[in-house]
C-alpha cells in the first residue's frame, strides 16, 4: 500500500473553491435556520437557544413541518428534491472540509481516514477500517466549480421554497388565526 505525503499548500485556484464550498454550505445551514426561526416566530436571539442545529436535511424536514403546523403543506417533492441535494453535497463538503490532501503525479487527491471501506467477503469489520486503509479521492478543479455550481442552485431552490410557503402564510386562515 503506497504512503502519500500530506500537503497544505494547494494551489489557489483550488484553495478558492474549496472555500467557496464551504462559505455556501455555512450559508445554506444558515438559510434553514433563519426560515424556521421566522416559522416559529422567534427572533435570532430566541432561536439561538431554543431551536438545537440539527444537519441540514433535518433543518428542511423541519422546515416542511412547522409549515404546516402553519397551515402550509409542502409538497412533499420539494422536500425531497433539497434532501437529496444537500445529502449528496454534505458527505463532499465534510470531506473536503476535513480531510488530508495529498498530492501524487500531477493530481490532488483528498484522504478519508473515518468511516468504512466497502467489505470484501470473508474480510474483518476492522479491515475496512478506514483508519487502517485510508481512501483517497482524485479531486479535480472542475469537481470543485460543479459542487460551487450545485450549492448555489440548491440556496435558489431554498428560497424559492421559502418564498413559496412565505405566500402561502399570508393567505393561511391557520396563520390568520394565531
Amino acid at each position: 500500500m503506497k504512503t502519500y505525503t500530506p500537503r497544505f499548500d494547494l494551489p489557489g485556484h483550488m484553495t478558492r473553491q474549496i472555500g467557496r464550498i464551504i462559505v455556501r454550505y455555512a450559508y445554506l445551514e444558515h438559510y434553514a435556520r433563519v426560515i424556521i426561526y421566522e416559522l416559529l416566530n422567534l427572533d435570532a436571539k430566541r432561536g439561538r437557544v431554543a431551536v438545537r442545529e440539527p444537519d441540514l436535511t433535518d433543518r428542511i424536514n423541519m422546515i416542511a413541518d412547522l409549515a404546516l403546523f402553519n397551515g402550509v403543506d409542502v409538497p412533499e417533492t420539494k422536500i425531497t428534491s433539497l434532501t437529496k441535494k444537500t445529502d449528496d453535497n454534505k458527505s463532499l463538503r465534510d470531506l473536503y472540509a476535513h480531510g488530508l490532501w495529498t498530492y501524487d503525479n500531477g493530481r490532488w487527491m483528498v484522504q478519508v481516514a473515518r468511516g468504512n471501506n466497502p467489505r470484501k467477503p470473508g474480510t474483518s469489520k476492522r479491515a475496512a477500517s478506514r483508519r487502517a486503509r485510508p481512501a483517497g479521492l482524485i479531486v479535480k478543479p472542475e469537481n470543485l466549480q460543479f459542487m460551487v455550481a450545485d450549492l448555489e442552485d440548491i440556496i435558489d431552490e431554498l428560497g424559492g421554497l421559502h418564498n413559496w410557503i412565505k405566500e402561502r402564510l399570508k393567505s393561511s386562515p391557520e396563520k390568520q388565526r394565531q
